[in-house]
């Protein structure tokens, strides 16, 4: 099961590799006292040497068991065309795809405020009733 996957780890373009390359390091923030985080250059040296064995769309094909591929329709961190992409390359009848309508990143479910997590409680409710059908 995954939920709102990636369906590649090469995200950034090359003008951001540029400059993350020049600096030793890629903020996670463009407002740093926000959050300090940011990537290494091991991360892009990884991604650039390991091309082939980081490739998540190879490994999707490769699936052979049941697989339930969930997302929101209104995630902006990760598209949900890249859960698309994964489930295209899912074995034939191996994967059941859900992308759940007005539903983010988070499933909604940044702090209890946002909707009582009753998002969440779907999600936890179609992964279950997937997982009991498929065990």
């Amino acid at each position: 099961m995954t939920l709102s996957a990636v369906a590649t780890l090469d995200r950034w373009t090359p003008h951001q590799k540029l400059l993350w390359r020049q600096n030793g390091a890629l903020p996670l923030s463009r407002d740093t006292s926000v959050s300090p985080l940011s990537l290494g250059i091991e991360l892009l040296d990884d991604l650039e040497n390991n091309t082939e064995n980081l490739n998540i769309l190879a490994a999707a094909s490769q699936i052979e068991c049941p697989w339930l591929i969930m997302h929101g329709a209104a995630d902006v961190t990760v598209s949900p065309r890249e859960a698309e992409r994964l489930y295209e390359r899912a074995k034939t009848g191996s994967a059941t795809l859900k992308i759940l309508d007005h539903v983010g990143h988070l499933y909604n479910a940044a702090s209890p405020a946002d909707d009582g997590y009753s998002i969440l409680d779907g999600v936890v409710r179609i992964a279950g009733e997937w997982l009991m059908h498929h065990s």
